[in-house]
């Protein structure tokens, strides 16, 4: 009987921890993949014109969504970005010369936004 017990605690004990590592592995998986495309290069072909416009585009032709207060790119105009980039590089060149960041919500979502704004969203 004791026997028996043992060897059913000792595979209880095995699932608890396989269940565990699943856990674990999965948000470690998702923020790979997300690194992963943001590592990728992909073709843009996007002329300059005004921020709002450049970044639509950019999300479209990214397939991402871009969030972005309208105040915050008003009167701003975007260089032409034409070429293969990967995600970060293209928004480092259209918001080249711009007081504008961005972050990576998630592996769907980029907000672009001023430091300021950014840092007072995370507080």
């Amino acid at each position: 009987m004791a026997r028996t017990l043992r060897a059913s605690l000792r595979t209880s004990m095995m699932v608890t921890t396989a269940a565990a590592a699943l856990a674990l592995a999965a948000p470690i998986g998702a923020v790979a993949q997300m690194q992963a495309q943001q590592i990728a290069a992909s073709e843009y072909d996007i002329a300059s014109m005004p921020m709002d416009s450049a970044l639509n585009e950019l999300a479209k032709q990214s397939g991402k969504q871009i969030v972005v207060y309208s105040e915050d790119v008003a009167g701003l105009v975007a260089p032409e970005l034409i070429g293969a980039y990967t995600e970060s590089s293209a928004l480092d060149v259209l918001l080249e010369d711009t007081d504008l960041d961005y972050t990576f919500l998630n592996d769907r979502t980029i907000a672009v936004a001023p430091p300021s704004r950014m840092q007072a969203a995370q507080s």
